[in-house]
């Protein structure tokens, strides 16, 4: 048998009844594509405080079975996905581009699950499970209302009032330095 989506050279040779050989013909054909029976390679999600940026290169060759034309994302916080199709641009049965998409405007310190699958005009290939990736904690902001509450001659006592109440980070840990001025 032939394999799917490849092109081939056909010969047809005629002879007589004597086996001796005339001229042949050829004709080029390429046998019809199926769905991609490879999974995108090299999948990665980089995240940060808001979005989350996952990346991926193109199946195998020989487990395209046809042109990519676009890409199936299954996205969503974990145990709510919701489908993406993600377009290549100029479609070629070569096409190894890396592959990019941005998901913004996501919740911080949240899990995220991205699954991807290539596609084709013969149907969508196996997804590449992800698994969870989730975004970053936000950077706290200044303490409030730092003051000095008493001084002695060796020491300083200070008071303040913890940053900002948000949702994009759980814990905050205070460093305290100090430094000597010149003082003349």
């Amino acid at each position: 048998g032939c394999d799917s989506f490849r092109e081939y050279r056909v010969f047809v040779r005629l002879s007589d009844t004597g086996g001796n050989e005339g001229s042949y013909s050829n004709i080029t054909a390429r046998t019809l594509g199926k769905a991609p029976s490879g999974k995108p390679k090299n999948f990665n999600a980089i995240p940060n405080i808001t979005f989350i940026i996952v990346e991926w290169s193109a199946p195998d060759l020989w487990k395209r079975n046809g042109i990519i034309t676009h890409y199936i994302i299954e996205w969503g916080e974990t145990g709510s996905l919701t489908t993406l199709n993600h377009s290549v641009p100029n479609p070629t049965f070569n096409t190894t581009d890396d592959q990019r998409y941005t998901f913004s405007g996501l919740k911080v310190i949240t899990e995220y699950t991205f699954n991807i699958a290539a596609v084709n005009i013969n149907g969508t290939g196996p997804l590449v499970l992800n698994g969870m990736n989730a975004t970053l904690e936000e950077v706290p902001g200044p303490v409030r209302n730092l003051m000095k509450t008493a001084s002695t001659d060796n020491n300083v006592a200070i008071s303040w009032n913890p940053p900002e109440p948000s949702d994009g980070y759980t814990s905050v840990t205070y460093t305290i330095n100090h430094g000597v001025l010149n003082t003349t």
